[in-house]
């Protein structure tokens, strides 16, 4: 690991050394990804393997992806700032969905919707009546700044210290286009939040903004450098006060300071912002962000402290008096037909807005009062109970197998398979572990921070097979309690890993103390001793974590 302590004194990067030693920069030099945009139509009208690879990976800035295999069929993540969505917005995705997309899409952790099986030839006609929703995909892949997330109920929650939802959008709009800050090192995520919940997990983010007030205004304050993939990251507490007014000059300055120092980019794996804070420290980046925006900004020491979780899912009273119906969307796989009829619903019983989630769930905001029972019993027609507890709520898998290019694992199908079998086993217990499962060390779920995070890997048995298996990790937490879990197994093999988890469960039903939730019980126990327990139950000696 690098550790400048006087970054100013390091030798200089040349942009020539970033473009020899990192193809994805040079991809980037030679054309950069939004001239695509204008080649659409024309790449379009071309079979799949006669497109370059490099046009490929300039399509991900488009928010296009090769689906798994890639045989033509395309992945297509849609853009939707802070999660909301009109009931004709979501319409035309499920549209989409059931015409273009075999019928499926998937709620992400980001906020968004992602459609796949859109073939090639019809990229340009699914884009067009996308926009014509107001719904654009750029910029949800690539070197870019990512969709912006927020509290689910932004906007209409009794306890949110102020509306946020405008500076989500100013900043979005802001970034959105700008081919300069669509030639970032690498993604860059953001979230913006009043919530006192901090529902939106602002700790691993590469940059959050918390709402708060100084002197009778409103503003906000600042982590840094969060993020998680092989090198967890737990965001670092930047004591500043941002004014709302400055929120996008002071955003910029943030780019900038990272995206002009060529050092980032020299390797993908280091091109984060959290390894740039690791060198340079708070105090000294902070200095740097101050010199972009020439002036020192006031002091905030304290950091914010969430007042504990919520998950937005139930039956909540709004602000203005109507109600939030969360629905639980386990792995959050949605069929376009269920997305058409909940937007009839949504407009039926005079509906503004569907919210979605970063636990892969939505959410119908402002509902009336006399209209509660009546989505109610639509979502549990469709089989989502709007009542759950947090092993259905909470629980989060990746896009994974078939559809990731990364992923080893149907990540999707062994989460409704343990929320199954743990439902089965233990029944409705409000204190079952939500469990994060991820089909590569990317983290897009979240596995390092989840009470039960699990990733998908390889494990090489006595006779010499390789089969597919899965790290467990325990006692990862966000909000309050933020931690990054500690490994207890490495390579369980995946026809173990059901039992594995069932057993590590039931330990903590039958070990805990009254009213103790899962991370406190890990965060006391002796770890040698659930897994000899978990061993032992298995009949198989299982390799420990370090």
């Amino acid at each position: 690991m690098f550790l400048f302590n006087d970054f100013s004194r390091k030798r200089k990067m040349s942009w020539e050394e970033v473009y020899k030693k990192n193809l994805i920069e040079k991809i980037k030099r030679d054309k950069h990804p939004f001239k695509l945009l204008e080649e659409l139509e024309t790449l379009a009208r071309r079979h799949y393997s006669d497109i370059p690879e490099e046009e490929f990976i300039r399509l991900y800035w488009l928010g296009v992806v090769h689906d798994r295999p890639r045989t033509g069929y395309l992945m297509l993540r849609l853009r939707i700032p802070g999660g909301i969505l009109k009931p004709h917005q979501l319409r035309r995705i499920g549209e989409l969905s059931y015409k273009y997309g075999k019928n499926y899409a998937e709620i992400t952790v980001r906020q968004d919707i992602q459609l796949h099986w859109i073939e090639l030839k019809y990229l340009p006609e699914v884009l067009a009546q996308l926009k014509d929703v107001g719904i654009l995909t750029i910029g949800t892949e690539g070197d870019t700044v990512r969709n912006i997330t927020t509290c689910p109920l932004a906007g209409l929650t009794v306890n949110e210290l102020f509306d946020v939802r405008d500076d989500v959008y100013k900043i979005d709009k802001a970034f959105l286009l700008d081919p300069i800050y669509a030639d970032l090192p690498r993604k860059f995520k953001i979230t913006i939040t009043a919530c006192p919940y901090m529902c939106s997990v602002p700790e691993i983010q590469d940059l959050a903004l918390i709402g708060v007030t100084k002197d009778g205004k409103y503003g906000y304050t600042v982590l840094i450098g969060g993020g998680l993939s092989l090198a967890p990251r737990v965001g670092r507490h930047m004591p500043v006060f941002v004014p709302r007014e400055m929120v996008i000059e002071f955003v910029k300055a943030v780019l900038d300071v990272w995206r002009e120092e060529p050092r980032y980019r020299l390797s993908r794996v280091r091109a984060r912002i959290k390894f740039m804070i690791d060198d340079l420290g708070v105090d000294k980046f902070r200095e740097l962000v101050e010199n972009r925006l020439g002036q020192r900004l006031e002091d905030y020491p304290s950091k914010p402290e969430s007042l504990g979780k919520t998950d937005h899912i139930g039956v909540e009273r709004l602000k203005d008096g109507t109600y939030a119906v969360g629905v639980a969307i386990p792995a959050g796989i949605v069929t376009g037909e269920f997305l058409i009829k909940l937007a009839d619903l949504a407009e039926a019983v005079g509906v503004k807005e569907v919210r979605l989630t970063q636990r892969q769930n939505l959410i119908l905001a402002g509902v009336p009062e006399d209209k509660v029972e009546i989505v109610k019993e639509f979502c549990q027609k469709w089989g989502y109970a709007v009542e759950q507890t947090p092993l259905v709520a909470m629980s989060v898998a990746c896009t994974g197998d078939p559809y990731c290019n990364y992923s080893i694992s149907d990540t999707k199908g062994l989460l409704l398979e343990l929320i199954k079998s743990l439902k089965e086993r233990f029944g409705e217990i409000q204190d079952l572990p939500p469990i994060h499962i991820v089909g590569c060390p990317h983290a897009c779920a979240w596995y390092w921070i989840g009470n039960i995070g699990l990733m998908a890997t390889t494990a090489k048995m006595p006779d010499g097979r390789f089969v597919k298996a899965y790290d467990v990790l325990v006692g990862g937490d966000y909000g309050k309690r933020t931690a990054i879990g500690k490994v207890l197994f490495k390579k369980v093999p995946a026809d173990k890993i059901k039992d594995c988890i069932t057993y590590l469960v039931e330990y903590y039903i039958n070990k805990r103390a009254p009213g103790e939730d899962f991370p406190t019980f890990i965060a006391r126990i002796d770890l040698r001793e659930l897994a000899d327990y978990i061993s032992g139950k298995l009949g198989v000696q299982l390799a420990l974590g370090k």
